[in-house]
């Protein structure tokens, strides 16, 4: 299974400084900004890139107001994480706030976005091996993992191995200590006490004890959420709860985990939403979906976006060229070159 297929993403938290008030309401109006946002907003900024005359690309952050807050000048920007934003600059990785502060020094190798600022630690590598620094510039975990994820319920999955597609996983406590050893060939972070293992081509779910509490007998699968788990047998997926019990059976293309109460569903390359019964509450009429938050997510219908609410309702009209949204109550939104954001009720 391809490393790229195998990512996951959540939030953001903005308070909504102006109400809703029809179909949509611009907050900052569609124009030339200068920066393309490739990002939602989180912790109140987006990521923004943009290209000089030679072709080279800056990044930096802007706010919902679709201003330019903290500098275009860094080689890349990763999405604020509890205050934190990893950043790289003449080619080194470090950390700053949401005031475009300081916090981690600029003098590490690499940074994997799979390991972003959690639970007080984030992963960088520095001589090519992983370890874990706090928001304060302090190594918390020595640099000895060849690769390594964020830690989610207080364990993290590193690895060693040539790569990421060719090596052996486990999981560290916050001590650094290896507490469920090298034994799968990919696995994800813990999500509700299970976490998603992959071994011999075959995927299950252990504990925190390192048990196989459901069998490796899955040709692929998703983390837990909200008590169900999406999981593929025989090239289609089905849902399965925390006993192993299949729930809803396996007629989809594909599927992702369940949030606020709904998953979306793919069959014959459109998509669709279920809820817990498996009830479609959005028929099969878009070609491209995102997940909910805040009760809204984002559809596409050929090239065009826009928002539906929980019962399929167009709120926000299939007119946009690319739409960025994370919740929150704000979204990038592209029309032509013009960028612009509008409120979401």
């Amino acid at each position: 299974m391809n490393t790229l297929k195998r990512a996951v993403i959540t939030v953001c938290l903005v308070i909504l400084p102006c109400l809703f008030t029809g179909c949509q309401e611009y907050y900052a109006p569609l124009e030339d900004r200068g920066f393309e946002p490739m990002g939602g907003f989180y912790d109140g900024l987006s990521t923004v890139r943009s290209f000089s005359s030679d072709g080279t690309e800056k990044w930096g952050y802007a706010d919902c107001n679709g201003n330019t807050v903290i500098p275009i000048e860094y080689n890349r920007t990763f999405e604020f994480s509890d205050g934190v934003g990893v950043v790289q600059k003449d080619g080194k990785y470090g950390a700053i706030d949401t005031q475009g502060n300081i916090l981690i020094p600029f003098e590490y190798d690499g940074y994997n976005w799979n390991a972003p600022f959690s639970e007080g630690l984030v992963g960088f590598s520095k001589g090519g091996k992983y370890g874990f620094v706090d928001r304060n510039g302090t190594v918390q975990i020595p640099f000895s993992f060849d690769y390594a994820f964020s830690f989610k319920e207080d364990l993290a999955p590193v690895a060693k191995g040539k790569n990421m597609d060719n090596s052996s996983w486990g999981f560290i406590d916050k001590s650094g200590e290896l507490v469920i050893p090298y034994t799968y060939d990919f696995v994800f972070t813990f999500s509700e006490g299970y976490a998603y293992v992959e071994k011999d081509e075959k995927s299950g779910y252990i504990d925190k004890t390192g048990k196989a509490v459901i069998p490796l007998e899955y040709d692929y699968g998703l983390s837990f959420s909200e008590g169900l788990a999406p999981v593929m047998k025989s090239g289609m997926t089905g849902f399965i709860n925390k006993e192993g019990e299949v729930v809803l059976d396996f007629i989809y293309d594909y599927a992702y985990p369940f949030y606020e109460g709904f998953a979306a569903v793919e069959r014959n390359t459109l998509y669709s939403f279920i809820d817990k019964e498996g009830n479609n509450v959005i028929d099969y009429k878009y070609s491209g979906i995102w997940g909910f938050n805040d009760g809204y997510t984002v559809v596409r219908t050929g090239l065009k976006w826009g928002f539906t609410d929980y019962s399929g309702k167009e709120i926000i009209p299939l007119v946009y060229d690319n739409v960025q949204y994370t919740g929150g109550g704000f979204a990038w939104v592209q029309k032509g070159s013009q960028w612009g954001v509008i409120t979401v009720p």
